[in-house]
């Protein structure tokens, strides 16, 4: 259990239609909403989550990223998850959202 998660947002419009999120810490259910409403009022555009620095992930930050690649589906953008750790990886494995 994480205590008191921490969650650092960083939007880097690395060219035209192009929006890279760098997330740093947890991504919990007790953090996600400012962050949901950050990427709910930005145009779409091609989005990279950069999660390489995220230690912790629940449930609830699991459905944000589903929902985020959703999102950009929906608008005819691509979406790229960069750099889960294990944790994440076996916790997208398990709830079958990975591409394996």
């Amino acid at each position: 259990m994480v205590n008191d998660p921490v969650l650092t947002l960083e939007i880097i419009e690395s060219k035209p239609d192009e929006r890279i999120f760098k997330l740093t810490g947890a991504l919990t259910l007790s953090n996600i909403f400012s962050f949901q409403d950050k990427f709910r009022e930005l145009p779409a555009a091609n989005t990279i989550f950069d999660i390489t620095q995220i230690t912790y992930v629940d449930s609830a930050g699991i459905g944000c990223i589903v929902n985020a690649h959703v999102s950009c589906k929906n608008s005819g953008k691509s979406f790229l998850l960069v750099g889960p750790n294990d944790r994440v990886k076996a916790v997208l494995h398990h709830t079958r959202v990975d591409p394996c």
